[in-house]
């Protein structure tokens, strides 16, 4: 429970990273309102001070997230994810194993684990790889490390790169305004992304939240019972949430203990994005996407993260969240039985260090 002075010191720290949003907006920075609450809480952070960031409040912005990216999914643009159905599977496939082959490197060169390198640079949802890493012998801090670092560098870097790529990009605006849509039809989105969750939940689906939200407000959407996007405020509200949590995994401790995993494990990052650029780049010949979207789909990104980058520079959003919602699947399923055949091929250590 919150002191007194802690809420003052709540306020403050929530107050910097509200500044460093609107700040980073007014700027036309990709990404603003996740970029400038993660910087300033992970500096906040690292210093010694960690912001109160509850798992309720970035939740509640994976439901923001779903319910805005929901409002893209028209049934055409579903429709046309089925050609890219076999493109996404790969996809997933490469990236898994593009990780495993650099998790070697990692571990030797950060000093730590084969086992924790692994489950560390995998694609996959933070929580889910650090419980299944952790009962195969992993270090769930090395793990909770490299995928804040993952989300963290995709953020600031990719969606910068995509600007620059696109000469036509004019951040929220190309494509045209939408029309905003009136309070009594953001309650009844609310309505729904819930119930969405709620279903998600009870069968144990990944991330529900998002996921939910984002399957109910899509068939809405879909079906032409609703169009148009929620209001500005409450799309900064749910990215200054995701970005806040992101930026509160850069513990202290964590980053003294780990220095070098932090570096080791940020090179190769840097050179995994390489890796799938150019991929995206390979596979444009396969359809008619632009390269941007393509980008955006392959990388390594977090979920939520890459599909606004896709929701603010109007690109394909269903083709990216077609992409990571095939490759989460993917790699929460396959994770750990693609552990355990690398070890029996031998290609991998357990353990040791």
């Amino acid at each position: 429970m919150l002191t007194a002075r802690g809420v003052l010191r709540t306020i403050s720290q929530w107050g910097a990273a509200a500044a460093a949003g609107a700040l980073a907006d007014a700027a036309e920075v990709p990404l603003a309102w996740v970029l400038g609450p993660l910087v300033i809480t992970a500096v906040f952070s690292i210093a010694g001070s960690t912001p109160y960031a509850p798992v309720q409040a970035r939740r509640l912005g994976q439901i923001i997230v779903g319910t805005v990216i929901g409002l893209n999914m028209t049934t055409e643009a579903a429709a046309s994810l089925l050609v890219w159905l076999p493109v996404m599977v790969l996809t997933a496939i490469v990236s898994m194993l593009l990780a495993a082959a650099i998790s070697g490197i990692v571990a030797r060169g950060a000093g730590i684990d084969g086992c924790s390198a692994y489950f560390a640079l995998l694609p996959g949802g933070l929580t889910e790889m650090a419980n299944v890493g952790s009962r195969l012998g992993a270090r769930s801090e090395a793990i909770s490390l490299v995928h804040a670092l993952r989300v963290a560098l995709t953020v600031m870097i990719v969606p910068w790169a995509v600007v620059m790529m696109d000469t036509q990009a004019d951040i929220g605006l190309r494509g045209g305004p939408r029309v905003v849509l009136d309070l009594p039809i953001v309650v009844l989105l609310a309505a729904a992304a819930v119930i969405g969750t709620l279903v998600l939940r009870k069968v144990r689906f990944s991330n529900p939240w998002m996921l939910g939200a984002l399957a109910a407000v899509g068939v809405m959407a879909g079906s032409g019972l609703v169009e148009g996007q929620l209001p500005a405020p409450l799309l900064w509200l749910g990215q200054f949430f995701i970005g806040m949590a992101v930026g509160a995994r850069f513990k202290r401790d964590i980053m003294r203990r780990l220095p070098r995993l932090a570096l080791v494990s940020s090179l190769a990052i840097l050179f995994m994005a390489l890796v799938m650029a150019g991929y995206a780049f390979a596979i444009k010949s396969l359809g008619a996407s632009d390269l941007e979207s393509l980008i955006l789909a392959v990388s390594s990104g977090g979920f939520a993260e890459m599909t606004l980058t896709a929701q603010m520079l109007h690109l394909d959003v269903a083709l990216v969240t077609g992409f990571h919602f095939v490759r989460a699947f993917a790699v929460n399923s396959l994770a750990a039985p693609l552990w355990c055949w690398l070890i029996k091929l031998g290609w991998l250590r357990g353990s040791q260090h």
